[in-house]
């Protein structure tokens, strides 16, 4: 169901995008889960179900490369900067448990340009740091989920160098 349930949660996203609409990753989030949780026998009810699962994905932790990967990009003296569909908060609390976050210089949520990634909006909007987010070719884009290619491919078109990690 999970699955099922992150692939709606995109299509979602990427549909209110399309119409010019938004709504925070969060609030989204929660809703297509009521949806999916809808008529499923649980052993408590839907909306204690749905802040179960929202704390538990809020609290997911990195993977276990993944701080020794920031660290290795930092000592090569890579600016590093994340630009996230979801929430800062939500950024700022994973990271810090990982213990990373010092090696980021910004970190980003398209709840500021009003439409998730893969739109050209998401990549250039008011308010976001210039000195960080400028329209550059020396900025890479790597993603780590087969979905962000869409990803990839919006921030290219904003000049971006793409880049795929390696399995």
């Amino acid at each position: 169901m999970a699955k099922t349930w992150f692939a709606g949660l995109l299509r979602d996203g990427f549909a209110l995008t399309a119409v010019d609409a938004s709504e925070p990753f969060a609030r989204l989030a929660a809703e297509v889960l009521r949806v999916s949780l809808h008529g499923l026998s649980l052993n408590v009810g839907d909306e204690e179900a749905v802040e179960h699962i929202m704390s538990g994905f809020a609290g997911l932790g990195v993977h276990a490369d993944v701080p020794d990967g920031i660290g290795a990009l930092r000592a090569l003296g890579i600016r590093l900067v994340t630009l996230s569909n979801g929430s800062v908060s939500v950024a700022e609390e994973l990271f810090d448990r990982a213990g990373i976050r010092d090696h980021f210089e910004a970190l980003l949520s398209v709840e500021q340009a009003g439409g998730w990634k893969p739109a050209a909006r998401a990549y250039a909007f008011p308010g976001c740091p210039q000195a960080v987010w400028a329209k550059s070719r020396q900025r890479t884009m790597s993603a780590a989920f087969i979905a962000d290619q869409a990803e990839i491919s919006g921030d290219s078109r904003s000049g971006a160098t793409p880049s795929r990690p390696r399995a």
